[in-house]
C-alpha cells in the first residue's frame, strides 16, 4: 500500500520513515482467518500519516474504522482499539531499533484507555504514538 496522499513521494522519506512505513504496510498475514488473535495494519485500512525520528520520535496513522472492528452496536470495539493501540505503538519501538537493541519488538508492559465516546463505522481517527 503506497503511503496516504497526505505523506510524501516514498523516495523523499527519511530511512526511520521508510522503516515506519514498511512496518505499517508489511506483507498479509499468513495465518487462516480467526486462527489466532490479531491485528494486520496494511489489512485493517491503516495509513502512515507522518513519522518523526525526533527526539521525541513520533509516528501519526489514519484509520477508517471498518465493520470487523465494530462491536454488535456498530462502533469500534473497546478491545479492538486497545490492540489497535498497542500494535502501532510498538512499530515506533520497531523504527527506532538497531541490532541487539529492541530488534524484535518488545512486550507492552501497561496500556491504559478511557473510552470517551463511541466512534461509528466509517469514522476515520488520528493515531498518534510518541517516545
Amino acid at each position: 500500500m503506497p503511503p496516504s496522499s497526505t505523506t510524501r513521494p516514498v523516495s523523499d522519506l527519511s530511512d526511520f520513515e521508510r522503516r515506519i512505513l514498511d512496518f505499517a504496510t508489511g506483507p498479509q498475514p499468513t495465518h487462516s482467518e480467526g486462527e489466532l488473535w490479531s491485528f494486520s495494519p496494511s489489512a485493517s485500512n491503516v495509513r502512515l500519516e507522518s513519522a518523526t525520528q525526533g527526539p521525541p520520535a513520533r509516528v501519526s496513522y489514519l484509520l477508517t474504522v471498518l465493520p470487523q472492528h465494530c462491536n454488535f452496536m456498530g462502533s469500534l470495539h473497546g478491545g479492538c482499539a486497545a490492540t489497535i493501540i498497542d500494535v502501532l505503538s510498538s512499530m515506533l519501538v520497531l523504527g527506532l531499533s538497531s541490532p541487539g537493541r529492541y530488534s524484535l519488538g518488545g512486550v507492552s508492559r501497561n496500556l491504559k484507555l478511557t473510552y470517551l465516546r463511541p466512534v461509528p463505522v466509517g469514522s476515520e481517527i488520528r493515531l498518534s504514538t510518541g517516545s
